[in-house]
């Protein structure tokens, strides 16, 4: 296996590496959530399709060219380079930090499945929150690796930002499936928070129990000469006529 320090690169053909493989990231910040996620960037560097930043809201991007599997501070990144479109030119990993800084994470490293190594730790960095570990890019059509190891101090937001992506404070509302047509390319804007949504299930005060309401249903029966008191009595013609009256009551309760 070799073993890269910062800003060395090479071909993946001479490392001894295909176009299908892992990329592990150990990651380890005592106190700190550690956020770990792959970024798929178009010849510009851009994320100009967000189907293909692949973090824990999104675990796999289409044709599962990238997917995850995600652990306490480390990664499984399984790269498939053949499922890739054309206009992904770059993968980057990344690391971010909720709760602490780089300086203080433990010693880790990206592997580039049996190929290469590349380890840090924190006397690398700084107060940085952030950082690109390494990329996977293509150049004059061949595909190389590279140990990069630069800090944000922004975080994953920064991070986002620096890749030309828009970060959303939730989900947009759910739309009407529009008629069949050809896929547009995604605005890249993304959803940060984790998901985890709650339902509230907690009665509103000062609503009451809504309408009630009363059916009376008349049943005519044959006229009997048994003399009806109280109430009934009070129906007069009702009951000379021999007409019983039926109660039914339908109480809807309504939010």
């Amino acid at each position: 296996m070799n073993t890269f320090g910062r800003g060395q690169k090479g071909k993946l053909a001479d490392l001894g590496c295909g176009s299908t493989f892992e990329v592990h990231v150990a990651l380890q910040a005592p106190a700190a959530t550690v956020d770990l996620s792959c970024f798929g960037l178009d010849a510009a560097g851009q994320l100009s399709d967000d189907r293909y930043m692949v973090f824990y809201n999104q675990l796999a991007s289409p044709g599962n060219a990238v997917r995850v599997a995600l652990g306490q501070g480390s990664a499984v990144f399984h790269v498939d380079l053949d499922a890739l479109p054309a206009s992904i030119d770059k993968l980057v990993f990344t690391g971010a930090l909720e709760g602490g800084t780089m300086r203080g994470i433990a010693p880790g490293s990206v592997t580039l499945g049996t190929a290469v190594t590349f380890p840090f730790a924190g006397n690398d960095f700084a107060d940085e929150k952030a950082v690109i570990l390494a990329e996977i890019y293509r150049r004059d059509g061949v595909w190389r690796f590279g140990a990069v190891g630069q800090g944000f101090n922004g975080g994953l937001s920064a991070l986002l930002k620096h890749f030309g992506g828009t970060e959303v404070s939730a989900p947009p509302p759910a739309a009407p499936a529009p008629a069949p047509a050809a896929r547009k390319v995604s605005l890249s804007k993304i959803t940060l928070e984790k998901r985890g949504d709650k339902v509230s299930l907690e009665k509103a005060q000062g609503k009451g129990f809504g309408r009630i309401r009363v059916n009376l249903n008349w049943n005519q029966r044959p006229a009997d000469s048994t003399a009806k008191t109280g109430f009934f009595a009070k129906l007069g013609g009702a009951q000379a006529k021999g007409i019983d009256l039926d109660l039914a009551c339908l109480f809807e309760m309504r939010d």
